[in-house]
């Protein structure tokens, strides 16, 4: 992306500017979670989605624990189509009776 005479990158936070590739190449090992299993609670939540997308963006992989289980299913299904990983769901009800 171009914008101004600047050359942009775009990652999952944002676009950036970098003058060269070493700064590019730099910033995204920065966040590398190759291969790290990560658990989110209140996954099908909007934090919790966005968190499990943030994941999956740099190389994580989520296991997602929530009491909705339809909502969970469909984050599950969105973070594996978009990001070809292995994500999992849990669904959990906790009985306090």
């Amino acid at each position: 992306v171009l914008k101004q005479g600047k050359i942009y990158y775009r990652n999952y936070i944002g676009y950036r500017w970098r003058t060269n590739n070493k700064l590019l190449i730099m910033l995204e090992n920065i966040f590398r979670l190759d291969e790290k299993v990560i658990v989110i609670t209140g996954a099908a939540g909007l934090l919790g989605k966005k968190h499990a997308e943030a994941i999956a963006c740099y190389g994580g992989i989520p296991i997602l624990i929530d009491i909705d289980q339809n909502k969970l299913d469909i984050v599950v299904n969105e973070i594996n189509e978009n990001y070809q990983i292995n994500c999992k769901g849990l669904f959990y009800v906790l009985d306090w009776g």
